[in-house]
């Protein structure tokens, strides 16, 4: 009976994109979504990516305008580096316990909803909260004290910005962890590529609007000031006018950046989507198949930019440097795309062999686990990584700045030498297939 069973599901795998994957059973009884009907549609598939567009937004902002605003609310140098330390080493040490206590979680929301939701909510409040940091430190010291210092209230918003900057890093864990998990909980195997495809794309708008919101000078342009209350908030905000000049072009570049991430995944997920399903199986050449594999796509991306970052140390006009960032775009596309399919389509399998009986291991309760430990595995070089640039910028000073560039390009070579070990998913059920006799 297994074997059968085996051969049944093997079939609907391979049944190209007519195959009807029942979802009654008992690997996916806990799925949070609605009928089968939707599971392939398009309003379910923006759904499931939405949130990761919002993840990105704050993403962008943070990146776009943290360092020249905590710096504006007195943060020196060094304890910058304090507060951008956070993000990795939350990574590192708290998503791989979110992960697992959703993993655990019996809520009737579901497993990953209670995270996203709870996640949401406290990065939403630190933002809140961070963008008027000063002034809500102002007024709850005025209940107290009558006329506070100005260098009374600059000491207390210092360790009270740094750590409403480490609430956001660790309100995104379970938020990230979440929207990562309900994706490859809510796909089957032959979705996992275009459903982690639709994140990407969302999250490459969310960069847009980001960037975008980062460029523009918004108060000019919102309708929600009259002339009066306009020149109130450039009275208030004149002080801050140096931070944001200096945070618009770098935010204009992003723009530029993020916009050639979603062409270009746009493209390439087309391109995998008409070619790349019968990479392996059809008459076309070797260098033809590899090209257009999930694995293929990611070596050349790693290469490619390990290339645009080598290149940095010969680069000496602001536009040159404007369109290496911008090509950067393209790798950093499928950086956000694949490594997250493969993932989804090797835990779908094994669910699913194992919900046949062909594996005694299942990863039903453990994809929160499996995406934090891949998270925890992004954060931790991250972590080594600043401390190699921290090194880089004490020996050479300000002309460091190249030189960390070009040494994270030696680091993508390292990474298009690793993809190299990737198995694809797709060809070990093929094989085995194969072995049951089903093709």
């Amino acid at each position: 009976m297994a074997h059968a069973s085996s051969r049944d599901i093997l079939v609907q795998h391979y049944d190209s994109d007519t195959a009807t994957l029942d979802v009654s059973g008992s690997e996916y009884e806990d799925l949070e979504m609605g009928s089968p009907s939707r599971l392939r549609g398009f309003f379910f598939m923006v759904t499931l990516a939405m949130g990761f567009g919002g993840l990105q937004l704050v993403f962008a902002v943070q990146w776009s305008y943290g360092s020249a605003y905590l710096t504006s609310l007195g943060l020196s140098k060094m304890m910058l580096g304090v507060a951008w330390i956070g993000g990795p080493l939350s990574g590192v040490f708290i998503q791989p316990l979110i992960g697992a206590a959703s993993d655990r979680c019996r809520s009737p929301w579901g497993r990953r909803k209670p995270f996203i939701a709870a996640g949401g909510a406290i990065v939403t409040l630190s933002l809140l909260c961070l963008a008027w940091c000063r002034e809500l430190l102002q007024g709850s010291i005025g209940i107290f004290l009558q006329h506070p210092s100005a260098d009374f209230v600059d000491n207390i918003t210092v360790p009270v910005a740094i750590f409403l900057f480490y609430l956001l890093n660790f309100g995104i864990q379970p938020l990230q962890s979440g929207l990562r998990a309900l994706v490859v909980d809510s796909c089957p195997i032959h979705l996992q590529e275009k459903s982690t495809a639709y994140a990407g794309l969302s999250t490459s708008i969310g960069s847009i609007v980001g960037y975008i919101a980062g460029f523009i000078d918004l108060p000019q342009y919102l309708p929600l000031f009259d002339e009066r209350s306009k020149s109130d908030h450039k009275h208030y905000l004149d002080p801050l006018s140096d931070y944001a000049d200096a945070s618009r072009y770098p935010s204009f570049v992003l723009l530029l950046y993020a916009a050639t991430s979603f062409i270009s995944g746009l493209i390439l997920y087309r391109l995998v989507q008409q070619y790349g399903l019968q990479s392996g199986f059809g008459d076309e050449s070797k260098f033809f198949r590899l090209r257009l594999s999930l694995k293929g796509i990611w070596l050349v991306s790693n290469i490619f930019c390990a290339a645009c970052m080598l290149s940095t140390p010969f680069l000496i006009t602001t536009r040159a440097v404007t369109i290496v960032v911008c090509l950067l775009g393209i790798p950093w596309s499928i950086t956000i795309w694949v490594p997250f399919a493969l993932i989804g389509i090797e835990t779908s399998r094994l669910r699913q062999t194992a919900a046949l009986g062909l594996d005694a291991c299942s990863a039903h309760d453990r994809t929160g686990t499996i995406l934090a430990v891949h998270s925890a595995a992004i954060a931790l070089p991250q972590i080594i990584a600043t401390m190699g640039a921290s090194l880089i910028f004490w020996v050479m000073g300000d002309q460091g700045v190249t030189w960390v560039i070009a040494c994270g390009g030696l680091a993508a070579l390292v990474a298009a030498w690793m993809t190299l070990g990737v198995s694809e998913s797709r060809g070990e059920l093929r094989e085995e297939a194969y072995h049951l006799g089903v093709l």
